[in-house]
């Protein structure tokens, strides 16, 4: 052993929840169909066959059916921000679940999978495929998948030069960075099916709900203390950074006029250079006016007064704001002051969220599951490896394994099961390693 990987913090607890659904949150949504329709039964919009059929990730699975992306991150919302690696989300063991309404699908040799775009790079969840063809007498269907962070559930898909001609459009990267550094969409997919065929029927997403990591400051796993907040509402000002997102339910609201500021402060657990903070629109009673503000370790006051768009039209309107803040050097609290509502009945939030460049979550306390990818070994050779792991100034090494890389570009089989069985034909799902260089 004459080389180790830099240390990385494990993930911590999924404290964060988002929620979106394409009525209520339309711009965290693209959706790729014929056509798209209310249906008043199922509460949903429903999409009308084709779907996308999308030759950009051609690389040995075909043509994706594309159906819908979804995008979770305030600062990379559409896929054209530029963007920090502490803005990112840590979708490390994250968990989404899916509410959605079938009927009449024929997926041909199709199979559904979630899958995971980082803009430049996108793995497949191909580990965990699922059946929409046999919905429940209502037509609704919930799935619940887990991104998990073993390499064997997922196929990197969008790099072969030999099939597709803008190979260097989706390269690969990293599955660790790709979900510890997310910054891009969550897609519904139907793939490895015959290019030539297409998957016919109607599809509508009534929810989506992802359950992942917070690297906000202000979350309270964090250590970080409201000590100031108005007394005024009947709603928690906890609300505002417990890590819930999309919860028209959720956030905090004030009635009638603001004849006061409402100030809210957090203390931190130590000083950290914050970087960049996100405001996220009350749907109903937002907020035009506010007031943010930042004392530091050495004790100097900063604050600045901000406009916030509260047009809250819900296919055009932004629902919620970034701002990027000048180097301060280390800070202790942060304070925000709401002035102005758009509404005379009154004003609110639905979330803070604030990034500092300097902050690591804290680890988790269940087991988790964390990967690193290794190149440059020769081929055939044996490697040796060890994991250490180190916590509160103690550090623990495991013992030392080995094993072989494998002695050619031969692909690596590691499994076949029967996926699904008819009497006309069988789906065989083989899960193996591509060692090709093409």
């Amino acid at each position: 052993m004459n080389a180790a990987t830099p240390w990385r913090p494990v993930p911590g607890n999924l404290n964060a929840e988002f929620i979106a659904s394409p009525d209520e949150t339309p711009a965290a949504y693209s959706l790729y169909a014929a056509d798209l329709s209310w249906n008043e039964d199922v509460g949903a919009y429903v999409m009308d066959w084709p779907f996308g059929k999308d030759p950009n990730h051609l690389s040995g699975i075909g043509f994706l059916e594309l159906i819908c992306g979804l995008w979770p991150n305030s600062c990379q919302f559409d896929g054209n921000q530029e963007h920090k690696p502490y803005e990112t989300g840590d979708l490390r063991d994250a968990e989404l679940t899916l509410d959605l309404y079938a009927e009449n699908i024929d997926a041909k040799d199709f199979l559904f999978c979630v899958g995971l775009g980082n803009v430049s790079t996108y793995w497949m969840l191909s580990g965990a495929p699922f059946d929409l063809s046999a919905p429940k007498a209502d037509g609704m269907n919930e799935i619940t998948v887990r991104l998990t962070s073993d390499p064997a559930s997922w196929t990197a898909f969008g790099n072969n030069p030999r099939e597709q001609s803008n190979a260097d459009r989706y390269g690969h990267g990293p599955l660790h960075d790709a979900l510890s550094t997310h910054m891009g969409n969550l897609v519904l997919t139907a793939t490895f099916g015959n290019w030539r065929e297409t998957l016919t029927g109607r599809l509508g997403i009534k929810r989506a709900v992802l359950k992942y990591r917070d690297k906000s400051i202000l979350h309270p796993d964090n250590g970080t203390r409201l000590i100031e907040h108005p007394i005024s509402s009947i709603s928690d000002a906890h609300n505002l950074t417990n890590g819930r997102r999309g919860d028209p339910n959720g956030g905090w609201f004030h009635s009638g006029p603001v004849t006061d500021p409402l100030a809210f402060r957090w203390q931190l657990t130590k000083p950290l250079n914050i970087a960049t903070l996100v405001l996220h629109q009350d749907v109903a009673w937002p907020t035009r006016k506010c007031r943010i503000g930042v004392t530091t370790a050495a004790g100097q006051d900063y604050t600045w007064d901000i406009d916030l768009p509260c047009d809250n039209d819900p296919v055009t309107g932004m629902r919620h704001f970034s701002v990027r803040l000048p180097a301060l050097g280390p800070s202790l609290t942060f304070s925000l002051e709401l002035l102005e509502g758009a509404e005379d009945q009154g004003l609110g939030l639905e979330a803070v969220e604030l990034f500092a460049t300097d902050h690591i979550p804290p680890p988790s306390a269940i087991p988790v599951s964390v990967c690193e990818e290794i190149s440059g070994l020769p081929t055939g050779a044996p490697v040796f490896y060890r994991v250490v792991c180190r916590a509160n100034g103690e550090v623990q090494t495991g013992e030392t394994r080995d094993l072989p890389v494998p002695p050619n570009d031969a692909p690596i089989l590691h499994a076949l099961s029967l996926y699904a069985n008819a009497r006309d034909k069988a789906i065989v799902q083989v899960r193996a390693n591509a060692m090709g260089h093409d």
